[in-house]
């Protein structure tokens, strides 16, 4: 899936949780499921460039002293 990163347990909630249903023996659709998830996440571009968990800097780059 693209864009899915690695943390699909945040990304594809309701996926991973379907899949642990569907382990338990419970009827769940995967691929369905999935197509929907890919859809959803498709054209997501939020963080592209940027670790999500850095913020941008927007201040000077701080030098040491001389």
């Amino acid at each position: 899936m693209k864009n899915l990163g690695h943390k699909p347990d945040w990304i594809a909630r309701d996926l991973v949780v379907a899949a642990i249903e569907k382990a338990a023996g419970m009827g769940r659709d995967l691929p369905d499921i999935a197509r929907t998830v890919e859809a959803r996440i498709a054209g997501d571009r939020s963080g592209e460039g940027v670790c999500i968990n850095e913020k941008a800097s927007t201040a000077e780059p701080e030098l040491a002293p001389e």
